[in-house]
């Protein structure tokens, strides 16, 4: 019988370096837009946030900007768009209910954008401010319903209409600004509407980020503020793009390679012995 030849050493640098790749999966994309504050509106809250209890604070998960109740008692809702991976919303019910920043944030002159998930439960006919960034009497820009149509707002004298119409049931609504125009994203990747010449905000008015002040009937979730680079913006950025990210299972592959590995470095270690 033909003894078994012998092969060398195992390499287990190469070894350990083939188990590290194939057990890391990780996106090569690279994000245009940086989220300068993002709110889940319930998840992230605490153990008070349930479906019916009051917001006290709701928490930043990027900067340092929590919510609090500065207006009404807006309430933790249970419903959500099923599609997103959400358990709580925020309900503001009426227009006397509403959440804003203790601390200031900087209003950029362009390149900025809002994004999140509403649902108008109470009527949309009105003119209701839903997401802003500043004063909202002179400075600053955010989401605004306009009779009905999805619209900015900027200080208070430019609002512009989208020509698109608020219609009932959760909705993704993105409002990108930039260089005079406002584009609008409603439940996809494609601009839905684009205004242009609208007026830009004051550059650099330290004012907070608001939700529900000035009037909204619905329910809100995973609202961002977000800015970009001039001419780096890409709506496969939007957040209705990339949803988070599920940490697969290891592949037969993956548990492959660690065994071979553990096996390599048993026999190493054996070897030394002897």
């Amino acid at each position: 019988m033909n003894p078994t030849p012998y092969l060398g050493r195992p390499n287990l640098k190469a070894m350990a370096l083939a188990g590290v790749l194939s057990a890391v999966l990780a996106s090569t994309a690279h994000a245009t837009i940086t989220v300068q504050d993002e709110y889940l509106l319930g998840e992230q809250d605490g153990p008070l946030a349930s479906n019916g209890n009051p917001v006290i604070e709701s928490i930043d998960e990027t900067g340092n900007n929590n919510l609090t109740v500065v207006s009404g008692t807006p309430t933790y809702s249970s419903n959500v768009d099923p599609g997103i991976g959400s358990t709580l919303s925020v309900d503001f019910g009426s227009t006397a209910n509403a959440l804003a920043t203790a601390s200031n944030i900087t209003i950029p002159a362009t390149n900025f954008g809002f994004e999140g998930w509403f649902d108008f439960t109470g009527s949309a006919a009105g003119n209701q401010q839903i997401v802003y960034l500043g004063t909202g009497t002179g400075q600053g820009a955010g989401l605004y319903d306009l009779s009905g149509e999805w619209s900015i707002l900027v200080g208070s004298q430019a609002t512009d209409e989208s020509g698109v119409a608020i219609t009932p049931g959760w909705t993704y609504v993105a409002l990108v600004y930039q260089n005079g125009d406002a584009t609008f994203y409603i439940n996809g990747d494609t601009a839905t509407a684009t205004l242009t010449g609208v007026q830009s905000p004051y550059d650099n008015y330290d004012q907070g980020l608001s939700l529900g002040v000035g009037g909204f009937n619905g329910l809100a979730d995973d609202v961002e503020y977000f800015t970009f680079a001039p001419g780096q913006f890409s709506p496969s950025n939007l957040s209705i793009n990339n949803p988070p990210t599920v940490v697969p299972e290891p592949s037969q592959i993956t548990l492959l390679f660690l065994g071979a590995g553990a096996l390599a470095l048993v026999y190493r270690l054996r070897a030394r012995r002897a």
